[in-house]
């Protein structure tokens, strides 16, 4: 499995409060959980990386929340595609 990046992608029907890692001590409602699996530790930035873009276009994260799954997953994987991810 050399190469292999697994992704899931859950949107919550209501927020939940995390901590934010900046220290910022005000809780972040957060709707959209990424989880990420990587065979290689070397890939972790770049995965990151492209996340945190898509955590960052606001449009994008709107548009996310009112997709159905399998659509989720199509422009998720569309994008990942763009990239040269997969």
């Amino acid at each position: 499995m050399s190469g292999t990046m697994q992704l899931a992608v859950g949107i919550l029907p209501e927020p939940v409060e995390f901590a934010d890692m900046g220290g910022d001590p005000d809780p972040v409602p957060v709707r959209v959980i990424f989880l990420l699996a990587l065979s290689e530790s070397n890939k972790q930035l770049n995965a990151l990386g492209w996340i945190m873009e898509m955590i960052q276009d606001t449009p994008f994260m709107r548009a996310l929340l009112t997709m159905e799954t399998t659509e989720i997953h199509t422009v998720i994987l569309n994008k990942m595609n763009e990239r040269g991810e997969i």
